[in-house]
């Protein structure tokens, strides 16, 4: 199972079903307490609610492939390649089954569809404020997906937000494509940094943007990225808002040189326990260095909380208060 595949389902709730949440919820739980045999049922009846959802169709066979289930773990992989779910060559949940000459065909069509996916990732998508005008100078949100996720997933959280304060918004593909509609970030996070600057430097380009009023944000993998490339890059951003993301303190980021960057973390109480304490260290660390922090925990799991536009208003609101 790829854990990322339940936070391609919590940021796209809105498509979906009471039902079918509360099924893929529940199949998760199956999962984590290996139970594969109700998770794989459960998985499958979040797919029969929507056929599209790659999701659970993907971890359904993984369930299916743990249990020896070959033929229906088969199946399922094959839909959830038709779905656009690729990158299952590494999944250890598949080991069972990974010499099947139905398999390995799997593999090796979608290597060759990542490498062409790999060679056009799109870019980034850019939202301006409605009566844009290019004479103006605008406020800057750079928001970053998670692992598994695309920007135009993540759009939806910030776009009203960003037009409330009359910002322009940008959203960066990942550095990796694992599907046709599926990016991710390589594990170091210098690809990401590389990417990132080249990005905002592309966006202080075409439009005239106030340097002092720029937010970096992200959720999950994006929200890890945020706070590193935040401390690192501290100069160029006047706040960072990491959403259910992991805070790590590596040699490099001992020190913020730019103390005026505030932090807002928004994190779930049902989230990892390590992800939970890692926001508490981070409550500690920015103070130590002279950098204000506000941690807001909701109970909820490993997504926004219902009431993501009223904090994340708050959190720019306090960024670019004089």
């Amino acid at each position: 199972m790829i854990t990322f595949l339940l936070t391609i389902f919590l940021l796209c709730f809105s498509t979906f079903t009471f039902g079918e949440e509360k099924f893929y919820r529940q199949a998760d739980e199956f999962y984590q307490a290996k139970d594969y045999q109700n998770a794989a049922d459960f998985y499958l009846k979040a797919f029969e609610k929507d056929r599209k959802n790659a999701a659970a169709c993907y971890n359904a066979a993984c369930c299916f492939a743990l249990i020896g289930e070959t033929k229906q773990a088969l199946e399922l992989l094959d839909k959830s390649y038709r779905l656009g779910m690729f990158g299952f060559n590494d999944d250890k949940d598949f080991d069972k089954i990974k010499n099947e000459p139905k398999f390995k065909e799997l593999v090796e069509k979608a290597a060759k569809e990542l490498e062409t996916l790999q060679k056009n990732i799109p870019e980034s998508i850019v939202i301006l404020p409605k009566n844009f005008d290019k004479n103006k100078t605008y406020k800057l949100i750079f928001a970053l997906h998670g692992q598994g996720g695309n920007p135009k997933e993540l759009e939806k959280f910030y776009r009203e937000v960003a037009e409330s304060f009359d910002c322009i918004l940008v959203l960066p593909y990942g550095t990796t494509a694992l599907g046709r509609e599926v990016f991710g970030w390589e594990t170091s996070t210098s690809s990401a940094e590389k990417k990132v600057l080249a990005e905002l430097e592309k966006v202080f380009t075409s439009y005239k943007i106030q340097k002092n009023k720029v937010v970096l944000t992200g959720f999950s993998r994006g929200a890890y990225l945020t706070y590193q490339l935040g401390m690192k890059n501290s100069d160029l951003f006047c706040g960072i808002i990491p959403v259910a993301g992991r805070f790590e303190l590596t040699e490099d980021e001992t020190k913020i040189a730019n103390q005026t960057m505030k932090v807002f973390s928004i994190f779930g109480s049902q989230d990892d326990k390590k992800l939970i304490e890692s926001n508490y260290q981070a409550q500690d660390f920015f103070p130590e260095n002279g950098v204000e922090i506000r941690i807001n925990e909701f109970p909820v799991g490993h997504e926004f909380p219902n009431d993501y536009k009223e904090l994340l208003t708050e959190a720019i609101e306090w960024f670019c208060s004089e």
